[in-house]
């Protein structure tokens, strides 16, 4: 069944279910801060998609987020593609001119920065910036409540995330990425560099990296940890 599904292509949050129903108690994601399991994970990434519900978001719908590399934003990718929504991941010392160009170029329906973060996506256009620091907060009861929404609707031809360049040469542009696309290469990947449930990875990379983000989901895919180092840079 599971082969079938992989020829069929999967959901970038089919990863994390499976990681789920396979090692539930195994340590899945570490930071600075504290480390979840993958049940946490799953039950963190479930609510963040019932806050994004709650919020107006939909399938297609691109989401900005400017957010330090850390568990909380594991879980929000997750939870986008839950929603069946677009993970638009920004560096957080992204340029104020290049952060102009993102937002005008991604259209977003939803930005989501930090108090720090926030006056800068404020000055590069966005309207109206949830921070983490306040929204997390719901997030919290959602998750207490047993809070879950999953689109029936998303399919794996889906884009899953818009990674920018990082503007080095000419403006940032948008690397379009479907749900079958990254979870065939998180999959490739694994078997490549020989990923083992017993592995302990250290990613001091941003997910708004390619290989930061591609860390992430190759832990995920075993069921081993990923420790992630970059929060404490920011």
């Amino acid at each position: 069944m599971r082969g079938e599904a992989q020829a069929r292509g999967e959901l970038v949050h089919q990863l994390l279910d499976d990681a789920e129903a396979r090692a539930p108690h195994a340590a899945a994601v570490r930071d600075a801060v504290g480390v979840w399991d993958y049940r946490e994970l799953a039950s963190y990434s479930r609510a963040f998609a019932a806050w994004l519900h709650e919020r107006g978001v939909r399938r297609g719908d691109r989401v900005v987020l400017q957010v330090p590399t850390g568990r909380e934003l594991v879980a929000m990718f997750h939870g986008l593609s839950r929603c069946g929504a677009v993970f638009v991941p920004l560096n957080p010392a992204m340029k104020t001119f290049h952060l102009h160009h993102v937002l005008d170029d991604a259209r977003p329906a939803l930005v989501i920065g930090t108090v720090t973060s926030t006056a800068q996506l404020t000055e590069a256009g966005a309207t109206s910036v949830e921070q983490t620091e306040t929204l997390w907060g719901r997030v919290e009861e959602l998750r207490s409540q047993g809070a879950d929404f999953t689109d029936p609707h998303t399919r794996p031809d889906d884009v899953a995330t818009l990674v920018y360049t990082s503007g080095s040469t000419a403006v940032p542009k948008a690397v379009v990425c479907p749900h079958a696309q990254v979870t065939f290469a998180t999959r490739a990947l694994t078997r490549a560099l020989g990923y083992r449930a017993d592995d302990v990875v250290l990613c001091r990379f941003p997910m708004s990296w390619d290989y930061g983000l591609y860390k992430v989901l190759m832990t995920c895919a075993v069921q081993c940890v990923v420790v992630l180092a970059e929060r404490s840079r920011t």
